[in-house]
Parts: structure tokens; C-alpha cells; sequence
């Protein structure tokens, strides 16, 4: 589940050795924002770039708790 301050949308995706590709669709008034992460994998991190539709590209990192 991708979750965000005011918005959510469920995630779909692969992974392929340490790599991962994320998918989702952010439904927003009016709007589908497309949303896709892509990553590595170390130890207990992700971390990758995500495209985000009309809005640009970012970086990101996920930590196992």
C-alpha cells in the first residue's frame, strides 16, 4: 500500500534478483496520477527513483522496521 498525507493506492509489482519495479495509480479529484518506483535492494533497504506522472521524478528509500 503506497500511503501519502492525504492520498493512497494500492501497489503492483516485480522483483527480479535485488532489482524491484513498483506500480500504482493515485486517484485524485479529477485526476490518475501513475506513479512507478524502481529499486535495489541491500539488506533491509530499498532504494530507487520514482516517476511521478506530470509531476516529475524524486528519489526514495524503504527501511524494514
Amino acid at each position: 500500500m503506497q500511503n501519502g498525507e492525504i492520498y493512497n493506492a494500492k501497489l503492483k509489482g516485480v522483483i527480479h534478483a535485488d532489482q524491484i519495479e513498483l506500480r500504482s495509480n493515485m486517484q485524485v479529484p479529477g485526476n490518475t496520477v501513475p506513479w512507478t518506483f524502481k529499486g535495489s535492494v541491500q539488506g533491509s533497504s530499498i532504494t530507487g527513483n520514482v516517476h511521478m506522472g506530470e509531476y516529475g521524478n524524486a528519489t526514495w528509500k524503504a527501511v524494514r522496521a
